[in-house]
């Protein structure tokens, strides 16, 4: 019996002569020219393999030696029974089998060229899957075999998406796209933003976006260079050959007259990758606008009858988050009648700027150190 370690270079050495085909977990076929976004970890795969061994080889082959093909581990193969191998001639030339994730060719003493097919199922390794995306295929033998296959999360949606978020008084928008995993030059995103807001130009900043077979996102932490055009309201990515997922930050400001809003309003900003056939994406916010100062009572519990009741006042300051410049800026005044309860004043903030307050039987005046958002 005799492991042909010399058929590495002559067993399944024939072009693109290894074909996988893959399936969804419901087993319907995968078109991996229409629908290759359908390719998930779930997926489940067939290979049919066309192997032959030349002549000179053929000769010298004894009844019990055997060739092992250990396939990539991106790979779970379904174990199967010996199955016979038949030659042209309808010659037995004995079998294959799949164990330990191997495919095991056992021959047979023929005499005669030995040349067939193998097909067996399998299905893919999420183990071995970290990232979303190009995974490489490390076939034991170098040839023209499929090299590699692109994985998408199993919740996979759309190429591209957008959302908005609002943070510290700005809106944050967050554009994530290629997420099919085109290979991109110098890609162009052009941005349509709603009225009312203004681009913080220095806030844009591009990520290579990284997605696990779950969807869930993290990203690199080196920024990738970009170049925004106000004017044209154009996002540039100064990089070539992106074949991966990319995340846009930046956040907009509000415009002098939409602060002066009262209610709620909407803002929708889209966003379209040129020179792709990617329909554009948007997102939405809607957002109360307050007054900058809101002020309102109610009556605390009784005290004795000797006290009389209190009357509890709260203000709201600044709920837009908009910069107030330091300085006087609340002067409350109480009606005649009604006194300070000095001790009871209580302030509460986001960060620790200073402030000043001072108060008589009849007022109190607040006034900050220095301007803030808060």
């Amino acid at each position: 019996m005799i492991y042909f370690e010399k058929m590495d270079r002559l067993l399944l050495q024939f072009g693109n002569n290894i074909e996988l085909t893959f399936y969804d977990k419901n087993n319907v076929k995968i078109d991996m020219d229409e629908n290759p976004e359908k390719l998930t970890s779930e997926s489940k795969v067939y290979f049919l393999i066309d192997w032959l061994i030349e002549n000179d080889v053929s000769a010298t082959i004894e009844d019990g030696d055997y060739y092992e093909l250990e396939l990539p581990k991106i790979f779970n193969l379904d174990s199967k029974e010996p199955i016979p191998m038949l030659n042209d001639a309808n010659e037995d030339m004995g079998s294959f089998e799949i164990k330990d994730n191997k495919v095991i060719f056992t021959f047979l003493k023929v005499g005669s060229l030995y040349k067939g097919s193998a097909g067996f199922n399998g299905k893919l390794n999420p183990e071995e899957i970290k990232n979303t995306g190009k995974q490489e295929i490390d076939w034991p033998m170098e040839d023209n075999y499929p090299s590699d296959i692109i994985i998408y999360p199993d919740n996979y949606e759309n190429a591209m998406s957008k959302k908005a978020s609002l943070e510290s008084g700005k809106i944050k928008w967050i554009v994530d796209f290629n997420k099919n995993y085109q290979t991109l030059n110098n890609p162009v995103l052009k941005d349509i933003l709603s009225q009312g807001l203004i681009y913080d130009e220095g806030s844009f900043k591009a990520h290579r976006l990284f997605i696990d077979i779950e969807g869930n996102q993290t990203i690199d932490e080196t920024e990738i260079p970009l170049t925004f055009n106000s004017t044209e309201k154009k996002i540039t990515i100064n990089k070539e050959e992106i074949n991966y997922p990319i995340r846009v930050e930046y956040t907009t400001s509000f415009t002098d007259a939409i602060k002066e809003t009262i209610g709620k309003k909407t803002f929708t900003n889209s966003v379209e990758l040129l020179d792709s056939d990617l329909d554009p994406v948007s997102a939405s916010i809607e957002l109360d606008f307050a007054n900058y100062v809101n002020k309102f009572n109610g009556v605390d519990k009784p005290a004795d009858t000797e006290t009389g009741r209190y009357v509890e006042w709260k203000i709201i300051l600044n709920q837009k988050k908009v910069t107030i410049p330091a300085g006087e800026i609340l002067k409350d005044t109480v009606s005649e009648g009604l006194s300070f309860h000095k001790d009871t004043l209580r302030i509460y903030k986001e960060d620790n700027s200073e402030y000043t307050c001072q108060s008589s039987r009849q007022e109190f005046l607040f006034a900050q150190k220095r301007a803030a958002n808060h």
